[in-house]
């Protein structure tokens, strides 16, 4: 017999149809004895009249008892059939909802007919796959952050000679010819932002590694706050824009004040930069169980798209733009592994023309709950203006 008759017979809806058949001759048979039966009491000459009646009353009850009995068999049949359709389908659709929650160790019996055990097979095949490609991936990427680090602690020490050798120049540019002292300006400034690439470069790698550690004590986070914001407001002039705050007074919480600090510089770096010359709002709200620092601008603003990207790590909105702070494009992703970090969240709010909103949610102490939000995530000024 070929391999094709022999993987139709072994199939579900061959199966389905001898099934099928097999019930329906029966019933088939069973009728027809039955008016056969009924016929020939009818036509028997050798039975009166009397007889006749006890006979056919006979019959009549043959056809009620094989009716009792065969309507039973065939809803089994019927039911064992659907049966044999639905019990793979259900379990190839509770593997594949294992699968998209993650959970790549699931796996289908194969057994049953040709297409229910193909269909286990191949189901048990794309999840060995994903399983293998998922390592892959997660291997590539521990190479990679591995590689980071390494070039990052690498570079260090050279860093440090040329920013050595740096200041000397840049100390001595009142000496220098017009063009030199700027060379040495140039220099110094390029070595800044070099030295806090590594530094981001580091604490992300530290943070993946999972090695990050956090330096909690006693803060007052209002003051921290407008001690940042005091640090820029040189920045802030040449932007052209007002920093405002608005702050409760002595807010203590229980934080690493290093990793807040370059928090708050990299939202308020990003919104002088973005917040084309107009007044930029720094709020510090104090809650039950948590504290908001929030950082308003009014200036480009977000679209949907660039919101659900702005943490990305090097991620720009606008590649075209020229980014004048000099930045990594790596502050925000720093800034919500710190938040992260510590239990807390950050997010952002933003529409085209209407500015944006990013806004820090920490708990009074590592790990306690955020609780009620001190702050709304969408800014009150947006609220009155119809802009949700």
């Amino acid at each position: 017999m070929s391999e094709p008759v022999q993987r139709w017979e072994r199939s579900l809806p061959y199966r389905a149809v001898v099934s099928a058949l097999v019930v329906t001759v029966v019933a088939w048979l069973l009728a027809a004895g039955l008016l056969v039966a009924q016929l020939l009491v009818s036509l028997s000459p050798v039975i009166g009249p009397g007889e006749r009646d006890i006979l056919r009353d006979a019959v009549i009850r043959a056809e009620l008892v094989s009716a009792l009995v065969l309507l039973p068999v065939l809803g089994g049949a019927i039911y064992w059939i659907s049966l044999q359709v639905v019990r793979p389908l259900r379990a190839a659709r509770v593997a594949a909802e294992g699968l998209a929650a993650g959970d790549l160790a699931r796996r289908m019996v194969v057994e049953g007919p040709e297409d229910s055990s193909s269909l286990a097979r191949s189901i048990n095949d794309m999840a060995a796959e994903l399983s293998r490609r998922l390592a892959d991936l997660r291997a590539m990427a521990q190479q990679q952050h591995q590689f980071v680090s390494d070039v990052s602690h690498e570079l260090r020490t050279p860093m440090t000679t040329v920013r050595m050798a740096a200041e000397v120049i840049h100390e001595s540019r009142a000496e220098l010819s017009p063009v030199m002292a700027r060379s040495a300006e140039l220099l110094a400034r390029e070595v800044d932002r070099f030295e806090t690439l590594l530094t981001d470069l580091l604490d992300l790698s530290r943070i993946d590694a999972g090695a990050a550690v956090l330096a909690a004590e006693e803060t007052d986070v209002t003051q921290l706050v407008k001690d940042e914001v005091g640090s820029q407001i040189p920045l802030s002039i040449t932007f052209g824009s007002e920093l405002r705050v608005d702050a409760d007074a002595g807010v203590i919480a229980r934080v690493d004040a290093i990793r807040l600090r370059r928090i708050v510089v990299n939202l308020l770096t990003n919104a002088i930069e973005h917040g084309e010359g107009r007044p930029i709002d720094v709020v510090v709200r104090a809650g039950e169980t948590a504290v908001a620092i929030v950082v308003r601008d009014h200036g480009v603003g977000l679209t949907a798209d660039e919101r659900e990207h702005v943490f990305t790590r090097f991620w720009r909105a606008d590649p075209s733009r020229f980014r004048t702070v000099g930045g990594t494009g790596l502050g925000l992703a720093i800034a919500l592994e710190n938040a992260e970090l510590h239990g807390g969240r950050l997010d952002v709010w933003g529409r085209p023309g209407q500015g944006a909103q990013f806004r820090l949610l920490l708990p009074l102490a590592p790990g306690g709950d955020l609780g009620a939000e001190p702050w709304p995530f969408v800014p009150p000024d947006a609220e009155a203006s119809g802009a949700a």
